[in-house]
């Protein structure tokens, strides 16, 4: 781990500095909310966003990100390298808790890193079922998936400590 500063200098730790450091900078920079973005590239998302699918709320992992439909941002599938499609994407992801990247990846947002890591992996399933349920599959009703949000968001944190308390144990 790395702290980068405003302008994405590193001021902590021993680690390069990735290239797409603008997707975190300006994101934390635009959200007062977040203290962790979690970019990557994940099969079954990068895969589904490929479709143009929407995402339905088929799970519950579906409803921390629809309704409505989840943002994409598709002023590139390359890599975020400067500080202008960062910003870009942060305006894209707007107040939400995640953004498709089609051809290129996921970002999620937390309040904490367990918050963000758990966006990331409950967008990948989402994602996955989509991708197996496929395009005419039936929905929550965006009541129902509202009120599953609802009460499920305390969930983020239960899903990170779950992922933490099984770091290396055998499958």
């Amino acid at each position: 781990m790395i702290l980068l500063d405003w302008d994405g200098e590193i001021i902590e730790g021993d680690a390069g500095r990735h290239v797409e450091y603008p997707i975190h900078v300006e994101i934390m920079a635009r959200r007062s909310d977040v203290n962790s973005v979690v970019h990557t590239h994940p099969l079954h998302s990068i895969a589904f966003a490929a479709t143009g699918w929407p995402l339905q709320a088929l799970s519950h992992e579906g409803t921390h990100f629809v309704p409505p439909d989840i943002a994409r941002f598709e002023k590139t599938g390359d890599l975020v390298r400067t500080p202008e499609l960062g910003q870009a994407l942060a305006d894209t992801l707007g107040d939400r808790l995640g953004v498709l990247m089609p051809h290129h990846g996921i970002t999620t947002v937390g309040r904490d890193v367990g918050e963000a890591v758990a966006a990331a992996t409950h967008l990948e399933r989402a994602c996955q079922i989509g991708l197996l349920a496929g395009e005419h599959a039936i929905p929550s009703s965006d009541e129902e998936a509202l009120q599953k949000r609802e009460r499920s968001y305390r969930h983020l944190s239960m899903a990170w400590a779950y992922l933490a308390r099984n770091v290396g144990r055998p499958v």
